[in-house]
């Protein structure tokens, strides 16, 4: 029986591509490195900011670690100006989870950092609508790693069973697995059915509509 929701962030509460891409490219522009595509930045997210662009470097700076801190630096300073143009969910997700919210308690757990993750929780969302919004923290390993999710299992006062882990990639699906939750899989992010179900999900949704309905059918 479902008794609480976990909700990555980044395509499946909302399309944030388009805000990390002008963090991304204003920190490539600023070391002197080519910019990317939406399409080139969909393939880089999933397992944290360091990740993101230690893939956005070229091939060679990518593979210095040291060089990857340096464009992290600045990277965090660019999408600190850009991460909230993202100021719309998907089209009916506000309303759903709002709906969601009225039955069971609802977290967001993401890769990207915790500050962020917070403050666009606030703006997107209507306020109590999420119990937690939690982000990276230090000393806490990133999805797909089940560590922060038993954390905000254990916060919600739920067993890791009871609660449903919504996501569009493969990593949300695996981190469901791994922490013990029901993997549920929305087709409307930037991975698609088939790499949901080859990730194991157990649950498709194709609208946020339909994910209110087979969650109350879940917890029946």
């Amino acid at each position: 029986m479902i008794k609480a929701i976990i909700f990555d962030l980044d395509g499946t509460v909302a399309d944030t591509i388009s805000a990390i891409r002008e963090g991304v490219n204003l920190t490539m522009e600023q070391l002197g490195y080519p910019v990317h595509t939406d399409a080139g930045i969909r393939r880089f997210i999933n397992h944290g900011a360091r990740e993101l662009i230690r893939q956005a470097l070229p091939a060679d700076v990518g593979s210095d670690p040291a060089r990857v801190d340096e464009a992290l630096d600045v990277y965090q300073g660019m999408y600190e100006r850009t991460y909230k143009n993202t100021n719309l969910c998907y089209d009916g997700m506000a309303q759903a989870m709002t709906e969601l919210a009225k039955s069971y308690p609802l977290a967001i757990l993401s890769n990207k950092q915790d500050r962020m993750v917070k403050g666009l929780a606030a703006q997107l969302l209507p306020a109590g609508v999420v119990k937690i919004a939690q982000g990276q923290v230090e000393g806490v390993p990133t999805k797909p790693d089940p560590t922060a999710v038993w954390q905000v299992c254990r916060a919600l006062g739920v067993a890791p069973a009871e609660c449903a882990f919504v996501g569009d990639s493969d990593v949300d699906m695996h981190t469901a697995i791994n922490a013990g939750c029901l993997p549920v899989g929305v087709e409307w992010g930037y991975r698609g059915a088939d790499v949901l179900i080859e990730a194991g999900a157990k649950v498709l949704v194709k609208t946020p509509s339909e994910l209110v309905s087979v969650i109350r059918r879940l917890a029946e």
